[in-house]
């Protein structure tokens, strides 16, 4: 097997997987997933900072402020209070900081929003037990989701 075929092979390996993963999520696994995905994405992309990989760098950071947007627009603002506000003031921020990062080839931003990412997602991980296991109606009776 080629070096082209052995990467395509990987990539759709990789998809199936992560397509089995999100079929079989509870709602708080879905989001620690996307959580996941932004802070991965964001250290490729200082990876390609570094070695002057500036196409990749670009789709990375693309990803990953697809990716907080899909944080941002989760939240029950209707119900959700003072958290999800300052969650989606937060979500804005990170994607403004992601875009200049892109722009100027920062890692120092790439690494402040990967900070801030890592603090929501401890938070998030604290969440309680019957919280975690719980499907989507469940959860959006404590305003967590839409």
């Amino acid at each position: 097997m080629g070096k082209i075929a052995a990467h395509r092979a990987i990539s759709e390996y990789q998809t199936v997987n992560i397509d089995a993963r999100v079929g079989e999520a509870t709602p708080h696994r879905l989001v620690s997933m996307m959580f996941e995905g932004a802070t991965s994405r964001i250290n490729r992309a200082k990876g390609a900072v570094k070695r002057k990989e500036i196409a990749l760098k670009g789709e990375l950071i693309s990803q990953s402020i697809t990716i907080v947007d899909a944080l941002r627009e989760s939240l029950n603002l209707d119900e959700g209070g003072d958290l999800a506000e300052n969650l989606w003031l937060l979500y804005e921020y990170i994607t403004k900081r992601l875009v200049v990062a892109n722009s100027k080839n920062s890692v120092d931003m790439l690494d402040e929003c990967n900070g801030l990412l890592g603090q929501v997602r401890e938070a998030w991980d604290q969440m309680p037990t019957e919280l975690r296991v719980a499907n989507r109606q469940e959860l959006s009776s404590y305003a967590l989701v839409q």
